[in-house]
């Protein structure tokens, strides 16, 4: 059925949550996971009014800045599916949209299901924060199951 999951976490309490279904539904099936951590240049830099050199210039520092970081929430989820008998793999990317980073990593890792969180906003909490989850359901070809906040 399902031999490799990618798990997109984006730090937040719910995805702490859902790692452990994630992990569980690895473990029962022997399936592989690779969680990936995407953040966001936005996170750091405004999106307008900041030249186009300097943005890269910045890009590229934080690059090299958030690949050499320990992500404590990612080497916790390696150690607890390591725990559980599951191979972890962990990705930083940097960049860009979330939804867009994840589904091109479920594409270069070649996974055959995304196990991601939803925080389950409805209405214009959409429109106003937007919603990952539903980006990467619209634009992804793998099956996507969504661990919904209770």
């Amino acid at each position: 059925m399902y031999r490799h999951i990618l798990f997109p976490h984006d730090g937040s309490e719910l995805a702490i949550r859902a790692e452990k279904e994630c992990i569980a539904l690895a473990k029962t099936l022997g399936a592989k996971v690779t969680a990936i951590r995407v953040v966001g240049l936005r996170d750091f830099i405004p999106e307008e009014g900041v030249p186009r050199v300097v943005r890269s210039w910045v890009e590229n520092e934080l690059d090299s800045i958030v690949r050499g970081m320990p992500h404590g929430q990612l080497a916790e989820l390696k150690k607890h599916a390591g725990a559980n008998g599951v191979e972890c793999d962990v990705v930083v990317k940097l960049g860009g949209e979330p939804f867009k980073g994840i589904v091109e990593q479920a594409a270069e890792s070649k996974c055959d299901l995304i196990v991601m969180a939803s925080h389950g906003r409805t209405g214009i909490e959409i429109v106003w924060r937007g919603s990952q989850t539903v980006k990467v359901l619209s634009r992804c070809k793998v099956p996507v199951l969504v661990i919904r906040s209770s």
